[in-house]
């Protein structure tokens, strides 16, 4: 991600723009939701910057470097889709998502973890797939494809929206807050209980009452830079949709750590107007 952001901070041409687009690709074929950033900087293209001249940043407005960017895109992810066609028969990039956003979105959710109300234990790691997959087939009376099961999980999740809409404002609501705050919240790892194993560790991460470090003074920072003067368009828009699409689903440490190199950079530029 941080090679692509460089690129597409630079893109001039459609022939950057594929380049960014390719290397975009390959990350979306680990962390899918990257996509949304690509379909919005795509469209940024198309948008004329107010900044011109030798102080603008950000990649000036170009149908064609907009299409070379969803090409590039394309073409990066081709592979691992046709590789899922050939094992499975569907065409899918990410067969796990919808279940995700329903883990993310439902009566039970925290926000901050998978919680699945229709099970109870919670399926453990090594038989997550193949319960929710075959939770998804009993209620529809058939077995499904994995695109079949994500949307299934997609739907739930929407009509959970829909019946409860109070409730799931709140529960985005306190995404948001997770995602801003400085505690780092665990996945399948605590960092905090590593923090005894490793003396790096140990310096790097701490909290001191509510102020948690690094996250803590990182953020302030950044937005000092960010309320003062405008980074670079590509910069704005990968952190703010690939953060709103963390908050979609539920707000880990991993899943947010993608967001910290490039607050890193704001949060330099904030330190340098104080």
């Amino acid at each position: 991600f941080l090679v692509a952001l460089i690129a597409a901070v630079r893109i001039r041409t459609s022939r950057d723009a594929l380049i960014a687009g390719l290397v975009f690709g390959a990350g979306a074929v680990v962390l899918p939701n990257i996509l949304a950033v690509v379909l919005v900087m795509a469209a940024a293209f198309l948008v004329p910057s107010r900044r011109r001249g030798a102080g603008a940043t950000g990649p000036r407005p170009h149908a064609g470097a907009a299409l070379a960017l969803l090409a590039g895109t394309a073409l990066a992810v081709l592979p691992a889709v046709a590789r899922n066609r050939i094992t499975n028969g569907d065409w899918t990039l990410a067969s796990q998502g919808g279940v995700n956003f329903y883990a993310g979105n439902n009566t039970a959710a925290s926000g901050l973890s998978i919680v699945l109300p229709e099970f109870d234990p919670q399926p453990g790691w090594r038989e997550f797939v193949s319960k929710t997959e075959a939770f998804a087939a009993s209620e529809v009376g058939r077995s499904l494809k994995p695109s079949e099961v994500s949307t299934f999980y997609v739907r739930k999740g929407l009509a959970f929206w829909s019946a409860k809409p109070l409730a799931a404002l709140s529960l985005q609501l306190k995404k948001v807050y997770y995602l801003l705050n400085g505690h780092e919240h665990p996945n399948n790892r605590d960092l905090y209980s590593d923090r005894r194993f490793s003396p790096v560790l140990a310096i790097l991460l701490w909290h001191l009452g509510p102020f948690h470090f690094p996250l803590g003074l990182i953020l302030p920072l950044a937005g000092l830079a960010l309320f003062r003067r405008a980074g670079p368009r590509s910069l704005l828009i990968y952190l703010i949709v690939y953060g709103a699409s963390v908050t979609l689903f539920f707000v880990t440490e991993r899943y947010r750590l993608p967001l910290i190199p490039v607050l890193l950079i704001f949060s330099a530029a904030g330190l340098h107007e104080l």
